[in-house]
């Protein structure tokens, strides 16, 4: 079973997402007992937290342009969580891309609760 929260996506000692960031959770295959060979996560939450401006959050594989359809929508103040099907990468060892459409931070937290081969 993968780890339920994947570390480094939080940016606890880094600050909150910046406005129309964009987040890399570099190599989700072969970490965390995701196997390298996963083709997609179960996301249990994708959460947006500590907002202070409405926006939403789009996840989505690195290797792939950025979907017209977001992952989570989130208000000023409020945290706001989704779950999701998230496919992998397949050239860059499984990573993924959080993208933050907000003008303004949000620190966003990413719950693994499986994966797909």
């Amino acid at each position: 079973m993968p780890c339920p929260r994947h570390p480094g996506v939080r940016r606890a000692n880094r600050g909150a997402a910046r406005r129309r960031q964009l987040l890399a959770c570099r190599h989700l295959g072969g970490v965390c007992g995701i196997p390298a060979a996963a083709r997609a996560v179960a996301c249990r939450t994708v959460t947006a937290t500590q907002t202070s401006a409405a926006g939403y959050l789009v996840a989505y594989p690195a290797d792939e342009a950025k979907p017209v359809t977001s992952t989570v929508h989130f208000a000023p103040g409020r945290t706001r969580a989704s779950n999701t099907q998230l496919k992998l990468s397949t050239t860059d060892s499984g990573a993924v891309i959080i993208s933050n459409e907000s003008p303004a931070p949000a620190h966003v937290i990413l719950d693994v609760s499986g994966y797909y081969q």
